[in-house]
């Protein structure tokens, strides 16, 4: 079986105003709608699961109605008070088997391509777990107190982290398993589960394009994608079908 989990649980403070991100449109169809219009057109997901906070998942089923996902084929989960608590309970909607596959993913990147979901699945069965990645090419700094650099960081070799991030469904049981309360709350990503139990995550080519929507910069990049990409809906018409190569 092969599943995928969107998350979708961010309140989108940065961007303000009262409506989440992912609930946000992007040339009149939402961020949410963008996400799901990839994974859905690929055609391979027995499920799709949705984590989100519990007081949008009313929004959710109704934008999911007006853009025509109604078939039972995706399935909204109530969110904990952590991406890894989300996580965990849409694990508990999941009854899995050995050789099952999840694609975990962020709702608020609707230009993912079908190319790295397609990849990471492949990756997730051979190795276990992986995650998109792509080289940093810019100098990183640290800074203590946000007013002054303390250390340059050399960009080889280092990565900036996107999703989808991929895994077997009982590698992935198992490490949760064995996570202490304390290992638990450091979590900042699916992958991070894996490194620290010890386990290697294989590496996937990221895109640049898969940006994560946060800023109102974004947002106004976002449009600009979605009015100029072949494998996005248009503002205006019909929508067209989704190139998913």
């Amino acid at each position: 079986m092969l599943y995928a989990a969107i998350m979708a649980g961010g309140r989108g403070e940065r961007l303000g105003g009262d409506l989440p991100k992912q609930f946000l449109p992007v040339c009149s169809r939402p961020v949410i709608i963008r996400t799901l219009d990839v994974f859905m057109g690929l055609g391979v997901f027995d499920c799709i699961y949705i984590g989100m906070a519990p007081d949008w998942i009313e929004h959710c089923t109704r934008l999911l109605k007006e853009h025509g996902y109604c078939d039972g084929s995706i399935k909204l989960v109530a969110g904990g008070q952590s991406r890894h608590l989300t996580m965990v309970n849409i694990l508990r909607e999941i009854n899995n088997t050995k050789n099952d596959i999840i694609v975990t993913h962020d709702a608020a990147r609707p230009f993912v391509s079908g190319r790295m979901i397609l990849d990471s699945i492949s990756a997730a069965k051979q190795h276990g777990a992986c995650g998109a990645y792509i080289e940093s090419t810019d100098s990183l700094a640290l800074s203590q107190d946000g007013d002054s650099i303390g250390q340059c960081l050399q960009r080889n070799g280092i990565y900036l982290a996107q999703t989808p991030q991929s895994f077997r469904l009982d590698l992935l049981l198992e490490c949760i398993d064995k996570l202490s309360p304390s290992q638990a709350e450091q979590l900042t990503d699916a992958c991070s589960v894996f490194r620290l139990c010890g386990l290697p995550v294989k590496i996937i080519p990221g895109e640049s394009s898969n940006l994560k929507i946060t800023t109102k910069s974004d947002m106004e990049y976002a449009e600009y994608v979605a009015t100029t990409r072949k494998n996005t809906r248009p503002c205006e018409g019909t929508p067209t079908a989704i190139d998913n190569g």
